[in-house]
């Protein structure tokens, strides 16, 4: 994948506030609880396939050292259009999306249900692959 103008952020120092159950690393969302970093890898598991076949370039990784926050994340890239979703064990997430030679859209969100995530991930795929 190519490397694009904000390839190079510090993930690791960006430091969240916690607004999670600290020792299971779940939301509650109504009675039911959510692992975000788990959501966020199930949705790449059962939708990524279709990107990476009409040419898509994905990158993805997951902490899995002893840090107090963890975090997961995707790149892509298509056709010059290029996108990366950040999501921290906490819940906050940074959202980025962009074409050569136009603005780069950047977000910061707060996600507190699994559906929100799911929003987001959808989002982020449209915008790169659409």
């Amino acid at each position: 994948m190519g490397r694009h103008p904000w390839a190079k952020r510090d993930h690791e120092n960006v430091r969240p506030p916690a607004c999670r159950d600290a020792t299971r690393n779940v939301h509650s969302v109504g009675m039911s609880e959510v692992n975000l970093l788990d959501a966020f890898a199930a949705w790449c598991d059962s939708h990524l396939q279709e990107a990476r076949s009409v040419g898509a370039e994905i990158t993805f990784g997951r902490t899995d050292d002893d840090r107090k926050k963890h975090s997961i994340w995707i790149g892509l890239e298509f056709q010059g259009r290029l996108g990366e979703l950040i999501v921290w064990d906490s819940g906050e997430a940074e959202y980025l999306v962009g074409r050569e030679g136009e603005p780069i859209v950047n977000e910061h969100h707060e996600i507190k249900s699994g559906d929100q995530l799911v929003a987001l991930l959808d989002r982020l795929l449209l915008a790169v692959v659409p």
